[in-house]
């Protein structure tokens, strides 16, 4: 009797994604789930010591389409990724707090004065201006106003996007200097996350993230000459 018992619970594992970021359309489902993953993996101190491939397996997912999910939410500035100190896999993940944990988009108006702060704080890339300027028009008349926020609010997210794609990149580094590290990234330490040369190359210089690993390379480099 006991080998025919079945019971739901033991099949529920994996990672929960919480209503404050299940609702936003800024970001894909898959770097959602990775997010999630992540989080509930963070120690006492809110950061993830991530392993790229046993985390891609867990996810069922390539390590390439892993780091796509990756520099997605670093660029909307959900977590901060830093190298490790004992294999090129591993990673440092941070995760800073973020305007969108304030609540959904219909939060109570009771809310709207305390969360103000907090919504100016971030850069204001990160906003999509249609729903930002309609909220207060929401609250008195949500009839007329929902049918006209949601498309302008993608719309406009997609203009924010490609206008940060292409905006001023943040790495003090020249372009050619970031694609000669990711270059000794694949070619001497034989790095197999890295997929795309251009696009790790992009990333390097937009973000900025890797400008102290950059700096020690340099280093070593100028001395090797």
């Amino acid at each position: 009797m006991r080998e025919n018992f079945f019971n739901i619970y033991h099949h529920l594992a994996g990672p929960f994604v919480p209503y404050w970021l299940l609702s936003r359309p800024e970001i894909s489902g898959g770097a959602k789930l990775v997010y999630s993953l992540l989080a509930q993996q963070a120690n006492s101190r809110g950061a993830t010591q991530l392993h790229s491939q046993m985390a891609a397996v867990a996810l069922g997912i390539d390590e390439g389409q892993l780091a796509r999910h990756l520099m997605e939410m670093g660029e909307a500035g959900l977590i901060q990724v830093s190298r490790g100190n004992l294999h090129p896999e591993d990673l440092r993940v941070y995760f800073p707090r973020h305007h969108w944990m304030i609540g959904l988009e219909g939060e109570q108006t009771d809310f709207a004065s305390s969360s103000r702060p907090q919504e100016t704080f971030p850069p204001s890339r990160l906003f999509p201006r249609g729903v930002k300027a309609e909220r207060p028009q929401a609250t008195e008349s949500e009839q007329p106003t929902l049918p006209d926020i949601q498309p302008d609010a993608r719309t406009q997210m997609h203009r924010r996007r490609s206008r940060r794609r292409v905006g001023r990149p943040r790495s003090k580094h020249a372009r050619d200097i970031c694609y000669r590290f990711a270059l000794y990234n694949v070619e001497v330490l034989g790095s197999r996350t890295i997929y795309d040369l251009e696009g790790f190359t992009d990333y390097l210089f937009r973000t900025g993230d890797q400008d102290a690993e950059i700096d020690e390379w340099l280093a070593r480099e100028i001395k090797a000459a």
